[in-house]
C-alpha cells in the first residue's frame, strides 16, 4: 500500500468536518476565510523555517500563488453553501469535480491515453460518465437539489483545475519542504483574495458572534492545515490527481454518518448525490 492510498483515506473524513462546521455555525464565509488563509499560514510558517530547503523552480510558485487565487474562491463558496444548502448536499454534488479532473488531465497529458488501454477495467468507463449524467439528471425531481446543483457549477470547474494545480506543483516541488511551503502560499493568497473581498451588506457582529468565530476559526485552521498536508503529499505520489479526489469521495459519506447521528436534516435528494458520488469512484475502478 503507497501514502496516498492512506493519506487519500485519511482525507475524507477531515473533508467531512471541513464542510460540517459551517453548516452548524453558519459563520460569514468572508470571516471563515479570513482564519483559514492567514490562520495557516501562521501555524505553517515555523514548520516552514525548521524544515528548510524550500523548493527553487519557479513553476512551483507560479502554481502555488494560482491555487492560492482559486482556493480563496472556491473555499469561500463551499463555507456559503454549506451554511445555506448543509453539507450533505454540497458535500455530495462536489463529486462532479473529479471527472472534470479527469478530462482535464487528459487534456494536458494526452498520453496518459495510451496507459488507460491497457487497463483491465476499461470497460466501466462510459458506465461511470453514463452514472455522473443520470446522477445530474435525477436531481431534477429534488428543489433543492437542483438549486444547489445550479448555484455550485463553477465549483465543479474550480475544483478541477485546482486538482491539476496541485498535482503539477508537486511535480516541481521536492518533497515534505515542497509540501509545507504550497500550504503556506496557497493559504496566504486565499486570505489576501478575501482580505480584498468584502462581504455585501454586512451587518455590525455580536459578542456571540465573535465568539462562534473565534471557535469556528481555530477549528477550521486545525482542519485546513490537516487536509491541504494530507492531499498535497497524496497527490505527489498518486499516479492521477483524479485518484486522490475519488478516495477523498468518502467525505461525503461520513457527513451522512454525522448527519444522522446528530438527527440533522438533509431534504436533497441524497440517492441522487450518492449516484453522483459513487459514479465517481466507479470511473477510477476503471482507469486503475
Amino acid at each position: 500500500m503507497e501514502w496516498w492510498h492512506i493519506g487519500g483515506l485519511l482525507m475524507g473524513p477531515v473533508q467531512a468536518a471541513y464542510f460540517i462546521l459551517n453548516q452548524h455555525l453558519k459563520i460569514d464565509s468572508r470571516l471563515l476565510m479570513l482564519w483559514r488563509g492567514f490562520g495557516t499560514v501562521l501555524v505553517f510558517l515555523p514548520i516552514a523555517l525548521l524544515v528548510g530547503n524550500w523548493p527553487t523552480a519557479p513553476m512551483f510558485y507560479l502554481t502555488c500563488i494560482t491555487a492560492g487565487l482559486l482556493v480563496g474562491v472556491f473555499d469561500r463558496m463551499v463555507f456559503s453553501a454549506t451554511a445555506h444548502y448543509g453539507a450533505g448536499v454540497t458535500s455530495r454534488l462536489l463529486a462532479l469535480c473529479l471527472p472534470l479532473a479527469f478530462l482535464l488531465w487528459l487534456l494536458l497529458h494526452p498520453e496518459h491515453l495510451q496507459v488507460l488501454q491497457g487497463k483491465p477495467h476499461i470497460i466501466w468507463l462510459p458506465v461511470a460518465l453514463l452514472g455522473t449524467l443520470v446522477s445530474v439528471l435525477m436531481l431534477k425531481r429534488d428543489p433543492l437539489s437542483k438549486t444547489a446543483f445550479m448555484a455550485l457549477i463553477p465549483l465543479y470547474f474550480i475544483g478541477a483545475i485546482l486538482d491539476v494545480l496541485n498535482k503539477t506543483a508537486m511535480m516541481y516541488g521536492n518533497g515534505m519542504p515542497s509540501f509545507i511551503t504550497y500550504a503556506m502560499i496557497v493559504s496566504g493568497m486565499a486570505g489576501i483574495v478575501n482580505l480584498a473581498w468584502p462581504t455585501k451588506g454586512a451587518q455590525p457582529l455580536k459578542l456571540q458572534h465573535v465568539i462562534s468565530i473565534w471557535q469556528g476559526g481555530l477549528l477550521i485552521v486545525l482542519i485546513a492545515g490537516g487536509y491541504i498536508l494530507l492531499k498535497t503529499s497524496s497527490i505527489n505520489s498518486a499516479p492521477n490527481p483524479a485518484f486522490i479526489t475519488a478516495l477523498n469521495l468518502t467525505g461525503p459519506f461520513w457527513v451522512i454518518i454525522w448527519n444522522k447521528w446528530q438527527q440533522h436534516p438533509d431534504n436533497s435528494n441524497i440517492w441522487a448525490g450518492i449516484g453522483c458520488v459513487a459514479s465517481a469512484l466507479l470511473l477510477v475502478f476503471a482507469t486503475i
